[in-house]
């Protein structure tokens, strides 16, 4: 019969301290790594044509990611601070408002086939429907993200 090896108790708390202060570190690499995966697919597949149309890839380049992390938690957040992003995502209403020229002396639009000149224009009050471009790509993306925190934290913990 072949001997069975017992660790002792103190190595076990050991090894589990060690895996515990490394654990606010590995969740904060885990989620650093996510938080980027989730703004390449955002911008590749959301604001490339699929949900948004791209203009001036103004909202595109304006995805940014944070990490917020404690002992206890570990917060990813990825969006943009332009304020038309907000109701792109949730839609909304925008109230009626007017435009003035800010680098020009008049606007200058087409309307109808017509070209047209004016010093200002009244945008009447407009009903935006939602394009989830980030919550969609949360529920599309999530098992993927899942797997990408959970493997990195573990590669994190368990390295040297």
């Amino acid at each position: 019969m072949k001997p069975i090896l017992i660790l002792k108790t103190a190595k076990v708390a050991a090894g589990m301290n060690k895996i515990k202060a490394k654990t606010p570190y590995a969740s904060r690499i885990a989620m650093l790594r996510a938080t980027e995966m989730l703004h390449g697919y955002i911008v590749k597949n959301k604001l490339s044509g699929q949900s948004l149309k791209r203009r001036s890839g103004h909202l595109a380049g304006s995805i940014s990611t944070e990490v917020i992390g404690t002992r206890t938690e570990t917060i990813g957040r990825v969006g943009s601070n332009l304020k038309y992003a907000r109701i792109h995502e949730l839609g909304g209403t925008i109230p009626a408002h007017t435009i003035y020229p800010v680098k020009a002396n008049a606007l200058h639009f087409y309307m109808g086939g017509n070209e047209i000149f004016c010093k200002s224009a009244d945008i009447p009050e407009m009903k935006m429907r939602a394009r989830h471009y980030i919550g969609n790509s949360m529920k599309e993306y999530r098992s993927k993200l899942q797997t990408i925190i959970g493997r990195k934290f573990w590669s994190e913990v368990t390295s040297g």
